[in-house]
């Protein structure tokens, strides 16, 4: 009888040991949002981290971030492989181990160059991230900063909410918005070490 309610008592308890640690980027994190979507995060070296996603609709699509928060590099992929007519780089002035690191009530300013879109061409980029914050997904709670980047070129603008999760050294997308296009947002509701 001890057994059983011993046993009860745990299965009601959140699961709180397995929200993921920086140890984890490793081997992978997975965040899932309301809309389904996958988005699992690893570290592969020299300040990259790659995330690989699975859409509801089973389209895939690969991001690769400096530090966890740069965009260097976005495409669709097949079979685990980048498409190669898709693929979008971002090129900045330093290696990508070497971009900052964002940290509270801060601002980065940055000129870069894109390849992509059938052509080459300049991009302006302004970073604001703000004061820490608690942000939850799920049973897990992350110290973490709000952030917003905003992108432009050629009078074209795309703003991003972003937060950044020093612990994980990574950061999750909140909201992407274009020049005369409604706002997508994200919402994420679990996270857990990727299996």
């Amino acid at each position: 009888m001890r057994t059983l309610t011993l046993l009860a008592t745990l299965a009601a308890t959140p699961a709180w040991a397995t929200c993921p640690t920086g140890a984890d980027l490793a081997t992978g994190i997975t965040f899932t949002s309301d809309a389904g979507d996958r988005d699992t995060f690893t570290s592969i070296g020299n300040g990259v981290v790659q995330i690989d996603g699975v859409a509801t609709d089973g389209f895939t699509y690969r991001t690769l971030l400096g530090q966890g928060v740069h965009v260097l590099q976005l495409s669709d992929t097949e079979n685990g492989q980048p498409i190669s007519d898709s693929v979008v780089s971002t090129s900045y002035p330093m290696a990508a181990r070497d971009l900052p690191i964002p940290t509270a009530q801060s601002r980065w300013d940055v000129d870069t160059i894109i390849n992509g879109y059938g052509d080459i061409y300049a991009e302006a980029q302004s970073q604001t991230w703000g004061q820490p914050i608690t942000f939850r997904v799920g049973d897990c709670a992350f110290d973490a900063l709000p952030g917003k980047i905003r992108y432009e070129s050629d009078g074209f603008t795309v703003n991003e909410e972003v937060i950044y999760l020093p612990e994980l050294s990574m950061s999750l997308l909140i909201s992407y918005e274009d020049d005369g296009a409604p706002k997508d947002t994200w919402t994420y509701i679990d996270v857990e070490v990727a299996r």
